[in-house]
C-alpha cells in the first residue's frame, strides 16, 4: 500500500507542476486515503460495539470512539463533495436511511459503492481508477500478512 501511496503522491505533485490540481484543498488520492482509513475504523468499531455486556468505561470508550468518527465521517462528506460532484444528485433519487445509522454502519458512499453504469456521473472516472488501485493494494496487503 506504501509504494501505491507514494506514486500517487508523485502523480499529484507532477499535476500540480502541470497546472492540473485537483479541486479544493485535499488531492483525489488523500481523500479516498482517508475514506479508506475510515472505513478501517468503523470495522475496528463495530467489532467493539459487538460486545455485550460492557463496563462503564468500556461503554465510555465505545461512545467516544462513535463521536470521532461521526466528526471524520461528517469532515469525509464536506470533502466528499468537491471529489464526487454527482453524489448529491445521486443520493436525492435513492432512499437514504444513514440519518439513523450509527457511525460505524454509515456508507460513505466510496466510488466502488456505486454501481458500475453510476460511477463515471458521480465521480469520474479517474477517482474510480485511483480507487480501483488503492482497492487492489489495500487487498494485497491483507494477502501479504495472512501468508
Amino acid at each position: 500500500m506504501s509504494d501505491v501511496k507514494k506514486a500517487m503522491a508523485e502523480e499529484e505533485h507532477c499535476a500540480v507542476e502541470r497546472g492540473r490540481s485537483a479541486p479544493g484543498d485535499t488531492s483525489p488520492s488523500a481523500f479516498l486515503i482517508s475514506g479508506l482509513d475510515i472505513e478501517e475504523a468503523q470495522q475496528e468499531l463495530l467489532v467493539m460495539a459487538m460486545k455485550r455486556d460492557r463496563t462503564t468505561v468500556e461503554a465510555t470508550q465505545l461512545q467516544t470512539s462513535r463521536t470521532s468518527l461521526l466528526k471524520r465521517i461528517m469532515k469525509f462528506r464536506n470533502t466528499q463533495n468537491s471529489h464526487m460532484p454527482g453524489l448529491s444528485d445521486y443520493l436525492k433519487q435513492t432512499s437514504n436511511e444513514e440519518e439513523t445509522a450509527t457511525p460505524e454502519a454509515m456508507p460513505l458512499f466510496l466510488p466502488s459503492f456505486f454501481p458500475k453504469d453510476k460511477r463515471v456521473t458521480i465521480c469520474g472516472l479517474s477517482l474510480c481508477d485511483l480507487e480501483d488501485r488503492l482497492r487492489f493494494a489495500q487487498a494485497s496487503e491483507a494477502l501479504s500478512k495472512l501468508r
